[in-house]
């Protein structure tokens, strides 16, 4: 953990380092750990007013159903209602709220056929479920690795490390 040190530039390609001041090092390394955490998708729908947020509502019902009843179900699943101010949704009118809205629906999970069936659903509310969903955004979910992080520290004597000068 160095604090402070002074670099001198002495010539080209040439340079020293001098006062280097820091702090004893710890006993554990930082390390940053990627790792394969299953996969995810989320898909969009566009709905219109007027009671776009019960349609909302009823459209994320409706594909949630749906993969429940086909016996699907997923570690994590979302459901946001992009537009509306999350500050304000418990104090608003939702029955005359005139604003079309975006409904995100997202899953996570370890298993690659569950969150392929996911991507499956989204398309087609546009046809079968409540009126005023104008389309989707994005097209057809697509199934994404997940890259996980954990970040830890190792005991420094866990580590066997060696310097070679060439």
């Amino acid at each position: 953990d160095f604090t402070s040190f002074k670099i001198k530039n002495n010539k080209k390609n040439n340079i020293s380092v001098t006062d280097v001041k820091g702090k004893e090092g710890t006993d554990s390394y930082k390390v940053s750990i990627s790792y394969f955490g299953g996969y995810k998708a989320t898909g969009q729908l566009t709905i219109s007013a007027p009671d776009a947020i019960e349609k909302a509502n009823l459209t994320a019902d409706i594909i949630w159903s749906r993969l429940k009843s086909a016996g699907f179900s997923f570690d994590k699943q979302s459901t946001e209602l992009l537009g509306i101010s999350p500050l304000k949704y418990d104090i608003i009118d939702k029955n005359q709220y005139e604003n079309d809205i975006i409904l995100r629906l997202g899953v996570k999970d370890n298993d690659y056929n569950n969150v392929k069936r996911f991507t499956q659903e989204i398309a087609p509310v546009i046809t079968s479920g409540p009126p005023g969903i104008t389309g989707f955004s994005g097209g057809r979910p697509k199934v994404q690795e997940v890259v996980a992080y954990w970040p830890t520290l190792v005991p420094k004597e866990l580590i066997n490390t060696e310097i070679t000068v060439i």
